[in-house]
């Protein structure tokens, strides 16, 4: 017969486990795996780990010779915190295992702070400090939440972005198109984070749409811009391409990859005039492909140097604003 100080001291220690599956279950919920993964492999190792992983075991069996109604007495807290945890836990990784989720080691710290699970915060509207005369930029992270696209463009629900190495296209758009708006912001521009879906007829000084790459080739490198074919403004859409590339290169050291251009670039769906939500008219537009995510120079620059991309970017548009004189040069 088991004493009931011992079973106490085995539920107090497998507390301590539901504290770190707790941990576990909050930083998964805001897609921080890596941080408590590196904090796991800090002290996997350590001997007190392992006494708590057969403390757990030998509970298990204390319990199976327990009378269920001496268990409930002896620690009901213990027993209902334990369950509803354990629930949850195996709802948040069934979640991550449906939604094809990426192993936590494959998104660095930088990258999971500003990820696409993150709610949409202040970062979604412009600085509110600046004011109402202040250009005004939009810059969209593409396929970030393509399941809102509306009836029009419902044939593209599908299209979750590119992929490599684990890094999804769409948290890469979105990290980066983030530093973006606020490098704008403190920069005196009015700039606003837009997801897949563009407002109606969109109108602005500047849009730029953020992408990723990728080729069945792990040595192509390289950056692509380019405006709409059918645009009714070519040399205000000429200018704001050619200033993007300019500082985009001069930032990142990437070259400008020849020759692949294609139409899903130049008759990209925001510039479609005939859609509702899209850009109108008279708004400046381009689409960018930051480089390629199956390429590991290009890989690691968009997700270890992201300020350096998104600095590039900005200073494009900055460059640009100068120009058309939305902003003093």
């Amino acid at each position: 017969m088991h004493s009931k100080s011992g079973i106490d001291r085995a539920f107090a220690r497998v507390g301590n486990l539901l504290s770190l599956w707790a941990a576990l279950l909050a930083a998964y919920s805001t897609n921080q795996l890596t941080l408590l993964q590196k904090r796991w492999a800090d002290f996997g190792s350590r001997p007190w780990v392992a006494e708590l992983s057969r403390s757990a075991r030998r509970l298990m069996v204390a319990i199976g010779r327990l009378d269920l109604r001496e268990l409930s007495r002896t620690a009901p807290m213990q027993v209902g915190v334990g369950a509803a945890l354990g629930v949850l836990l195996l709802a948040a990784v069934w979640a991550g295992v449906a939604n094809g989720s990426q192993p936590a080691a494959s998104t660095p710290e930088s990258a999971v702070a500003l990820s696409s699970e993150m709610a949409d915060g202040a970062a979604s509207a412009p600085g509110a400090e600046l004011p109402a005369d202040a250009p005004k930029v939009g810059i969209q992270a593409g396929h970030w939440k393509t399941n809102e696209y509306p009836a029009e463009l419902a044939k593209l629900r599908s299209s979750t972005g590119a992929a490599g190495s684990g890094w999804r296209e769409v948290d890469v758009n979105l990290d980066i198109a983030r530093r973006v708006v606020a490098i704008l912001d403190k920069s005196g521009v009015r700039a606003e984070l837009l997801p897949a879906t563009v407002p109606v007829q969109y109108e602005a000084d500047a849009f730029v749409s953020i992408h990723g790459d990728a080729n069945g080739s792990t040595s192509v490198s390289g950056y692509k811009a380019a405006r709409a074919t059918s645009s009714r403004i070519p040399e205000k859409d000429d200018a704001l391409v050619r200033t993007i590339e300019s500082e985009y290169q001069a930032a990142t050291g990437l070259k400008k990859h020849p020759g692949t251009i294609t139409q899903n670039m130049t008759q990209y769906y925001a510039f479609n005039k005939k859609l509702d939500h899209a850009v109108g008219d008279q708004t400046p537009s381009v689409i960018l492909e930051l480089g390629f995510l199956t390429t590991k120079s290009d890989r690691d620059l968009l997700t270890q140097q992201p300020d350096k991309v998104a600095e590039g970017i900005a200073a494009g548009i900055l460059d640009y604003l100068g120009e058309s004189g939305a902003v003093a040069a």
